[in-house]
């Protein structure tokens, strides 16, 4: 790991332990270690291979993901980062995996974190909305819009839109903008295992690029992106599915700091998906990036 991002991570106690470094595993105990709620749930579907490769897993990551991460298969134990694991004779961190495991592109699993849905009522077609980023991340600024700039979804006939929203941003809702009707589906919400729970009960997430959008990507449920004019390399440059997240479409700005502009387009294809499903056109769906 490069010095400069070390330092601005917590490390787990466990990082004294040697380094898993690619030699065979045979049964040995290894911790693997994350750094950020987003990128951890990004990296998480390399635990399976490293699981098949013989080693007997427990992964040390932020308190919010520990019951998410408990979905993960093969994995022996999840443990929020405070918690050592007292047995682990190895530790890598997350992103280090697939170099170390050298899995190529070709061999990315699908979906890989899964959630019951919540009991919501089949009216209209369900949309989740995540409209900023946490306010310590160093990019908040860049990755975050406001409830207003998507308020032409709420334009869209037989849309019905939920929050996903959590953090300062949330007030945005309370009221929600004039012509916005917004339900709140963080209500007892404590962890991303009951926001996974939310998006797999939804026909659509729309989230600004957060740990929620993420999130749905590696559920496999269809997220669509707004994205800054420069964004991160997780997400296609060319506007094509990201290759971490087949599920995910991506909508970058055009003009730097235009995010009406982006939820324009964004609002005109989500007329044209809700129209074809209303007329049973599901060609219409895959049209537009279902």
């Amino acid at each position: 790991m490069h010095e400069c991002c070390r330092a601005n991570l917590f490390v787990p106690p466990l990082y004294d332990l040697p380094r898993w470094s690619g030699e065979p595993l045979a049964g040995r105990r290894v911790v693997v270690w994350g750094s950020g709620n987003g990128d951890d749930i990004m990296f998480a579907r390399f635990v399976a291979p490293l699981v098949a490769a013989g080693a007997i897993v427990t992964v040390n990551c932020r308190p919010a993901l520990v019951r998410l991460f408990r979905s993960l298969s093969g994995v022996a134990d999840v443990l929020p980062l405070d918690e050592p694991a007292r047995d682990a004779e190895l530790q890598v961190q997350l992103a280090e995996l697939p170099a170390l495991l050298g899995i190529s592109e070709a061999d990315w699993q699908g979906p890989y974190l899964h959630a019951e849905p919540l009991r919501l009522a089949k009216r209209g077609f369900r949309v989740g909305l995540v409209w900023g980023t946490d306010a310590a991340h160093f990019e908040a600024d860049l990755r975050s819009a406001s409830l207003a700039d998507m308020s032409p979804l709420a334009a869209v006939p037989g849309v019905r839109l939920f929050s996903l929203q959590f953090g300062s941003h949330a007030a945005q809702a309370v009221p929600a903008p004039a012509g916005m009707l917004i339900e709140d589906l963080t209500v007892g919400c404590r962890d991303f295992a009951g926001t996974a729970a939310a998006i797999a009960s939804l026909d659509l997430t729309i989230s600004i690029d957060t740990a929620t959008a993420n999130l749905a990507g590696a559920m496999g449920a269809p997220v669509w992106v707004p994205l800054p004019f420069v964004s991160d390399f997780r997400w296609s440059a060319d506007g094509t599915r990201p290759k971490w997240y087949p599920s995910a479409k991506p909508y970058r700005q055009t003009v730097r700091g235009d995010w009406r502009s982006v939820f324009a387009v964004m609002a005109n294809d989500l007329a044209e998906l809700t129209a074809g499903l209303r007329t049973g056109d599901r060609r219409e769906g895959e049209r537009v990036g279902w």
